[in-house]
């Protein structure tokens, strides 16, 4: 098991995973989100290849529209 801290709660997952495996794990559309990973933005195909670790820390932001 690793602990991952996703939006500030913590996440156990079974092991460590992609990014895109992360993401559809946790139902995100990844088109409309702005990635963080360990304090560093990522680009989203980047984060789609990064293996998630013990102790990541993780923020999803969802871009919204409107006006």
């Amino acid at each position: 098991m690793i602990n991952l801290t996703v939006n500030g709660r913590i996440q156990q997952l079974e092991s460590e995973m992609t990014g895109q495996l992360l993401l559809e794990r946790l139902d995100r559309n990844a088109a409309t989100l702005v990635i963080e990973l360990n304090g560093r933005i990522i680009p989203l195909e980047e984060f789609r290849e990064t293996t998630v670790s013990d102790g990541d820390v993780l923020e999803l932001v969802t871009l919204v529209g409107g006006g």
